[in-house]
């Protein structure tokens, strides 16, 4: 079977657009469930697309994906406090 040709620009597009989508829903999202579970479902064609280049990622990539979902939470809690700071000011 023939591998598939890997790009790395195409990977780093990927990544771009994981990281700006899982900013968005941080930005916009209310709740932090569906911020986490948003951002996991941006990861998924991310990790997919790498394991063309490096091979079977160990349980599928599924370990990957779900820590991508932490990677946003933080970003989440800060933009609920600018938020929470901005009404208070008000």
């Amino acid at each position: 079977m023939e591998r598939m040709h890997y790009s790395g620009t195409v990977e780093f597009l990927l990544f771009g657009g994981w990281a700006a989508g899982s900013l968005v829903l941080a930005w916009f999202v209310r709740r932090p469930f569906y911020v986490y579970f948003g951002s996991v479902a941006l990861s998924a064609p991310m990790i997919g697309y790498s394991m063309v280049g490096y091979g079977l990622l160990p349980m599928g990539g599924i370990v990957h994906s779900f820590c991508a979902g932490f990677f946003v939470l933080p970003f989440y809690a800060l933009f609920q406090r600018f938020r929470t700071r901005k009404k208070e000011s008000r």
